[in-house]
């Protein structure tokens, strides 16, 4: 994940410094998990409906919505992973980590 939807999608999970950069590196413990999902859930959701908010104007304006969709990359395509990824890891007990490239 590059680094711009790396912080939004950290920083909504609370793992950004106060400078606004994220952690070099960094893990979702066991314990954390059930929240995090939570979180992801609700940060998927949340995009899906701003993406699509953004179709219906891109249409409204004249613009051929699967033009619109193929330019942009919803938080929710990128948070995808992670979610599914958190999944694994506490079905089998296991933390989340990541490390910047």
């Amino acid at each position: 994940m590059t680094q711009g939807p790396a912080q939004t999608l950290l920083g909504a999970l609370g793992r950004m410094l106060e400078d606004g950069s994220i952690l070099d590196e960094g893990v979702f413990t066991v314990e954390q998990l059930p929240q995090v999902i939570a979180k992801l859930e609700v940060l998927i959701e949340k995009s899906k409906q701003q993406q699509e908010q953004s179709k219906e104007q891109a249409q409204a304006g004249g613009k051929d919505a699967q033009d619109h969709q193929a330019e942009t990359i919803g938080l929710h395509q990128r948070a995808w992973p992670l979610l599914e990824q958190c999944r694994r890891s506490l079905a089998a007990n296991k933390p989340v980590t990541w490390r910047k490239a």
